[in-house]
């Protein structure tokens, strides 16, 4: 999820997965949804793009944690055996 800033000053999560694309007009930018809706934020079609990407950064690293986890976890019940 990314935090993000309406027109009314009003803050919104947003699941970042949804975006389909963004359109960027003076003040203002237009995200289209993969569901046809749309929202108008005040935030640059720059600042959403590094929000993205440092949103997936995190998703990637709660990914590779899991996975020493499970790895850890599989060499201990190996050696268990």
């Amino acid at each position: 999820m990314i935090e993000l800033t309406r027109i009314d000053d009003s803050k919104l999560m947003l699941n970042a997965e949804l975006i389909k694309w963004l359109e960027g007009m003076p003040r203002t930018t237009t995200i289209t949804l993969v569901t046809e809706n749309k929202l108008m934020v005040k935030e640059t079609v720059t600042e959403i793009v590094r929000k993205v990407v440092d949103y997936k950064r995190l998703v990637n690293i709660y990914q590779q944690e899991s996975n020493l986890e499970n790895q850890v976890t599989d060499a201990i019940d190996a050696i268990k055996e």
